[in-house]
């Protein structure tokens, strides 16, 4: 049914919202700055009047380097920060988000019988981010600490502990090195217009062996427990925690399973295991793989161990695609050449690719002495002259040379450089 044109009220270019309703144009815009930008692309599909008046311009996501920030005289963890990498090319980046001072860790000293400071090692950290929304987990605290922030709004939504997670200890044994926050992803399902975070318990056994996930949907007051059970052989599921846990845009949560080499793909609009797939390569010995995100599909990363002291270089760092260029299965799309005899250059996770750049991070984490570490920007370009090893594949080469991008304080440590666009999008919405 056709919809009549927009009629000025009071002289004013109005917008034309339902049949027999307008609203000035200026505060049709406002509203439509509230939602996600990916609704907001949706909405541009409604009419022509409503894609004239839709903001059209949204910022193209940008990288966002969280750094972990510590005292050069006392070793003691200051604050957390997050920067937003503008301008790739120049190296231009601006501190987009910063914490309060990182509260010192305690425990309970029998001795004492006080709380006393403990240093454990563990750092605040970042699980991803979703249409300009970031969610954090405080490793300190057991089970860890999730809660979601807008940087853009200054808003914070704390997510409830999960429950019994206040007794809970870090097993090393499960392939957990980094902190709790490896065990959780953050996903954002277009459809439903859900903000949910996933958690993958498989750190209570050796196997890596679990039989519920749990799901916590911004907006609910509770966790809630989701069987694991679905198209998984053996009929149980296992996750790699190594491998990293990867969310789409569009609101499938992906792992790579311990024993039989699959990834699980989990539907968190549906919440439930909507299918595995093979990994292009077999296990193979002196190689580590990763789960990564190239250009909104799944990437698969096979980089050999500790590549940086290898003697032999270049080393090779091969990159597959699961669904690029119109397959159902898994393209091997890049062949990433690391030339890194003096400064060690390790690939950021968890995306492969920003923008025509793959991003590196220094290897060499503070010290003492004062050391820091950065981000590096380097362009993808074929390698001149060499063959490629695949018709398709796109050989990259890493040498010392690239463009600095983040510059810590005097004791920094870069933990994960992840894609970030601005949003206005209220918190206060999802308050339970």
């Amino acid at each position: 049914m056709a919809t009549a044109p927009p009629t000025p009220i009071g002289g004013e270019e109005t917008a034309a919202v339902h049949e027999g309703w307008n609203l000035p144009t200026d505060v049709f815009v406002e509203i439509l700055l509230l939602l996600p930008a990916i609704i907001r692309w949706r909405l541009r599909l409604v009419c022509r009047h409503w894609r004239d008046r839709t903001p059209a311009t949204d910022n193209p996501p940008v990288p966002l380097a969280f750094v972990v920030n510590y005292s050069d005289l006392t070793h003691k963890k200051l604050w957390a920060s997050a920067h937003a990498i503008d301008d790739l090319a120049e190296g231009r980046c601006r501190e987009a988000w910063r914490s309060k001072l990182v509260p010192e860790a305690r425990r309970y000293s029998k001795w004492e019988r006080r709380y006393v400071p403990h240093d454990d090692g563990s750092d605040p950290a970042m699980v991803g981010t979703c249409n300009g929304l970031v969610c954090l987990c405080d490793d300190a605290k057991p089970g860890g600490a999730i809660a979601v922030v807008n940087p853009a709004t200054g808003e914070r939504l704390v997510v409830p502990p999960l429950p019994g997670s206040a007794q809970w200890v870090r097993c090393w044994d499960t392939g957990m090195r980094g902190g709790w926050h490896e065990a959780y992803s953050f996903a954002y399902h277009p459809s439903a217009a859900q903000y949910k975070v996933v958690h993958v318990p498989c750190y209570f056994d050796r196997s890596g062996g679990f039989s519920e996930l749990q799901v916590f949907t911004l907006g609910h007051p509770s966790w809630r427990n989701v069987p694991a059970a679905g198209p998984v052989p053996g009929g149980a599921t296992t996750c790699r925690l190594e491998a990293g846990i990867v969310s789409l845009v569009h609101g499938v949560t992906h792992w790579i399973t311990k024993d039989t080499d699959r990834v699980v793909s989990f539907d968190v609009k549906e919440e439930r295991i909507a299918s595995t797939t093979a990994l292009p390569v077999r296990s193979d010995h002196g190689y580590t793989w990763r789960l990564t995100e190239v250009r909104g599909r799944l990437g698969f990363v096979s980089s050999p161990v500790n590549y940086w002291r290898a003697v032999k270089l270049p080393q090779i760092i091969d990159v597959w695609v699961l669904g690029a260029a119109g397959s159902q299965g898994w393209s091997h799309r890049y062949s990433v050449e690391m030339w890194v005899p003096k400064r060690q250059q390790e690939l950021a996770w968890p995306h492969f690719e920003h923008g025509g750049y793959v991003l590196t991070t220094t290897t060499k984490t503070w010290n003492s002495n004062g050391d820091k570490q950065h981000v590096y920007a380097h362009r993808m370009r074929l390698v001149a002259g060499r063959k490629q090893r695949d018709e398709g594949v796109r050989s990259v080469r890493i040498t010392e040379r690239g463009q600095q991008l983040v510059n810590g304080i005097t004791c920094s440590s870069i933990r994960g450089v992840f894609a970030y666009a601005k949003t206005e999008e209220p918190l206060s919405a999802y308050k339970a």
